[in-house]
């Protein structure tokens, strides 16, 4: 197969590379069976700097809500826009979650590579990313598992394979810093949150009337 794949051309600038892929396949010029997944922990977007003027009151709420997660408020900020403008459907990796979330069920996973036991505990967006906070208690891991288990911040657009089960609810001890693995905090299975969840996990009774 590698002797039919193509070369490569030079290009000038990205402007003429872009052009060429929009018209050209790169399975005709890579063998993608070979690719393996990388991870670039330092690359950066690029940023703009701009100017924004708030109403003092809303501006003391937005540091009130940063506090309570022990962020800046300007990242709080920024992890609500991209929250907002990257809103959509929610992933069913996401639903999922949050089906497991509201019946206390246990959730068998894929994560990196490694298969995982896990029960969600927070579930929401950091930077525009569907997130999860989870309590591992079996499967693998990359890092050795600690005995009875440990917390681990999934990012959901890389968790496969999900399967939702019966069995013993486990949330660990609780953490000693606050978490900052989830900013946007959608769902949380404490009902004394100090994340200010935007929806609840707690049912409403129903009221019976009587005769």
């Amino acid at each position: 197969m590698n002797d039919r794949l193509k070369t490569i051309p030079k290009f000038r600038s990205e402007a003429e590379e872009r052009r060429f892929w929009e018209s050209h396949d790169s399975a005709d010029f890579v063998d993608w069976s070979k690719a393996e997944r990388v991870r670039l922990p330092n690359l950066k977007p690029s940023t703009t700097a701009i100017s924004l003027r708030l109403p003092g009151a809303l501006l003391e709420r937005i540091k009130i809500a940063a506090n309570k997660r022990d962020i800046p408020y300007q990242s709080l900020i920024k992890s609500w826009l991209a929250d907002k403008a990257g809103k959509g459907e929610p992933s069913n990796v996401y639903k999922l979650f949050g089906k497991a979330m509201r019946g206390r069920k246990q959730i068998t996973c894929v994560y990196h590579g490694h298969y995982r036991e896990v029960c969600p505990i927070i579930l929401g967006h950091r930077d525009g990313e569907e997130r999860a906070l989870t309590y591992q208690f079996g499967g693998q891991s990359s890092k050795r598992l600690a005995a009875g288990g440990a917390w681990r911040c999934l990012t959901l657009s890389e968790v496969a394979n999900v399967e939702l089960r019966d069995g013993p609810w486990f949330t660990g001890s609780s953490h000693s810093q606050p978490q900052g693995c989830v900013m946007d905090v959608d769902l949380d299975v404490n009902p004394e949150s100090p994340y200010s969840p935007r929806r609840s996990l707690v049912r409403k009774a129903k009221s019976v009337s009587r005769r």
